[in-house]
Parts: C-alpha cells; structure tokens; sequence
C-alpha cells in the first residue's frame, strides 16, 4: 500500500500544545478517464494528523469502497481489485492521478509556519458546512435538511481538487476544502430532486409518486429516522 508522508519538524518548538492524533476521511472523487470511458473515482483520502514530541506528521493513503466490507476500505482492497472494475489493472493509474493531488497538497502544507493554520484546517474538516440548493430551501428549512443530513448521512470534507490539479498559492489555502453542496437526496425509499423547469419547488417522491413535505416526514418518523 502506498503512503504519502509529509513531516516539519520542530513546527511545535514554541508552543506547548499537547500530543495529539486526528484521521479523517476526505472526499477525493475525481473523474479518471480510463480505457476511453469517463469515471468518477471514489477515492478519498484516510488523512492523518499527528502531534509528536515537537513535530508535526501527516500522512495520507488511498481509500475507495468494498462492496465486501460496505466501508471505504485501502485502494488495494476495494471495488477497484473486482472483475467489474479492472480487476486491480487500474490501480496504477488510479495512483498515478493522485500523486500530483497530494504532492500539490504537501508543497501547500509545507508552507503553513503556525499552529492555529493547523487547527484551522482540522475545524473546517470536523465542521463541514452544507450548501442546499435554494430549490430544497423553498420547502424546507436550513435546519430541517441539517437534521436529516447529519442523522442520515456520512459526510465528509471535500478537498477542493481543481486547486489542486495545479500548484496553489499559499494565499489560496483558506480554499482547500469546500462545502457539500446538495440538489437533492434518496432516502429509505423517498427521494428529494430539484427539476430543471421553473418550478421554485423540489419534487418528493415514494414508491407510488409524489408526496408532500407532510407525507415526507410522516414516513420519517414512522421509521424513527427523524
């Protein structure tokens, strides 16, 4: 398994912030053209953040779905070792699209000189904002779609991958990860989806057809899933 490190030492020489450990998972997805077809990748990155002694430790590894497992699982194990995805033939490539990625990430990482940047970039991807499409807003509220999100959903932080396709400036690293913008959702069984036409409204759906926003939570609370 490949794994990309990146360590400054002595970063915390004047401080006297206590040892500490964080790993998240960073949504990496990014569209691979493989054998002339366009694919979306579903990489993320298993990001760890380490404290030792005076210096400061980052390391990242590859990351994609098992069917196996239901869970993100190392590259080298995922969806990506099956017949129907290559059968492991497009690791290599898979690693290859990457290396700029984190390499471009690292040369920013390289540049932060304090502390509070560090604990900056862990606030932002424990507190990852969502941005609904104003669509979803005219029906329900900011803070109806937060509950369903955070209790429903696994969400992670996006890395702001076009930045990164390029080597970013140290100015644009408030930029790194963005907000999860959402159109519109599935869930068990009811979907939320925001039409092209001029309709200022999202349409909800069952199995039978269309609900409304009433119908929509009844069946929520009916599964305990509000």
């Amino acid at each position: 398994m490949n794994t990309y490190n990146l360590k400054k030492l002595n970063f915390y020489k004047c401080s006297s912030v206590k040892d500490y450990y964080r790993t998240f998972l960073v949504n990496v997805g990014d569209d691979l053209i493989i054998e002339d077809k366009q694919i979306l990748s579903g990489v993320y990155f298993n990001l760890e953040i380490r404290k030792k002694n005076d210096n400061l430790h980052i390391s990242i590894k590859l990351y994609c779905w098992s069917n196996k497992t239901q869970s993100n699982v190392p590259l080298e194990q995922s969806i990506w070792t099956e017949n129907d995805f290559g059968g492991g033939k497009h690791i290599v490539a898979i690693r290859k699209h990457y290396d700029k990625i984190i390499n471009n990430l690292f040369y920013t990482l390289e540049t932060l000189k304090y502390h509070w940047q560090i604990k900056d970039m862990i606030y932002k991807m424990e507190h990852h904002t969502f941005i609904f499409h104003y669509k979803l807003l005219n029906l329900f509220t900011q803070k109806e779609l937060e509950n369903i999100f955070l209790k429903n959903f696994k969400n992670y932080p996006i890395l702001n991958i076009p930045m990164y396709k390029t080597i970013p400036t140290k100015s644009n690293f408030r930029y790194s990860f963005l907000p999860h913008v959402i159109n519109g959702f599935y869930i068990y069984g009811l979907e939320v989806s925001v039409d092209i036409n001029s309709d200022d409204s999202p349409v909800i759906e069952d199995d039978n057809g269309k609900i409304t926003k009433e119908q929509f939570f009844k069946e929520l609370n009916k599964i305990g899933k509000i």
